[in-house]
């Protein structure tokens, strides 16, 4: 979703990088909304595919087709696993930030090496379980701490 909002924006919006195959690393700004305090990102996606949205500045703020609303502002970390459970998503002031943009067919092969190389073995039922259980509605944040360890671990 927020993967072909950026792609739609042009190359003056953010830098694409291709970390293994099916993974794709955006470091992206966009312009505050002059208009209107929010702007609309259109609601796409397809399945398998999972977005990882490191928030540096601004504010996003999903609502699932329920009703229930999820925003993430910065600092933050929000999921996206299932775009087909929201109805809206937009967001405010100059959002930027680190997307990390997987297709899980196309990485999986990826992963399975990674793992491999870490003697780990890579069980894509008990992920899919775990992403169930922790985000709901398709989508949603990490608690502070995990965030704090993750901005920690990817420091350049």
């Amino acid at each position: 979703m927020l993967k072909e909002y950026l792609l739609s924006q042009g190359s003056g919006t953010g830098r694409w990088s291709h970390g293994m195959p099916g993974v794709q690393i955006c470091r992206f700004s966009l312009p505050e909304p002059v208009q209107e305090p929010l702007r609309p990102i259109p609601v796409c996606g397809a399945p398998l595919q999972f977005e990882v949205l490191f928030c540096l500045t601004g504010r996003l703020t999903v609502r699932a087709l329920q009703g229930t609303s999820y925003t993430v502002e910065a600092p933050g970390i929000f999921l996206l696993s299932d775009s087909s459970a929201l109805r809206s998503c937009q967001y405010s002031g100059n959002l930027g930030g680190i997307l990390i943009a997987v297709d899980a067919k196309a990485a999986k092969e990826s992963l399975v090496t990674v793992c491999s190389t870490l003697g780990m073995r890579l069980d894509t039922r008990i992920v899919k379980e775990k992403m169930t259980a922790s985000i709901k509605n398709g989508c949603g944040g990490l608690s502070s701490a995990t965030a704090i360890l993750l901005k920690l671990l990817l420091r350049p």
